[in-house]
């Protein structure tokens, strides 16, 4: 009796588990560091970026170690089916910590049904 209600906690637990999976989510953009992810800010959105790397029980100075990245994106094409966005991201300690970017995309479905989304970007 009493592991059956354990096992009745534990689907329930589970189960919540897959509803809640939807609620958590970051942007593309942050999920995986790089910018080959389709995702474009849609006209007015902001993103703000900051991603900190450090290490922990020794310095931070040798080769190969992440900088801290701090950035700024906004979306700046006012169209539903052709979005670009424009950003910064300046990486300190660098030598060279200003970085400018630009991505100019398609949302998924947008040119037909099943299409999928599409981004070029420097």
């Amino acid at each position: 009796m009493r592991t059956f209600k354990i096992m009745r906690i534990g689907l329930a637990v589970l189960v919540l588990g897959f509803w809640y999976l939807d609620v958590a989510c970051a942007t593309p953009s942050t999920t995986y560091w790089t910018t080959c992810t389709p995702d474009v800010q849609s006209y007015g959105k902001w993103h703000v970026t900051y991603d900190s790397y450090f290490t922990v029980g020794r310095k931070g100075t040798e080769q190969g170690d992440f900088p801290t990245d701090v950035g700024l994106t906004v979306g700046v094409l006012p169209y539903e089916k052709l979005n670009m966005e424009v950003g910064f991201d300046l990486l300190e300690p660098t030598d060279d910590p200003l970085f400018f970017n630009a991505k100019l995309g398609t949302p998924e479905g947008s040119l037909c049904e099943g299409f999928p989304s599409m981004s070029f970007g420097v």
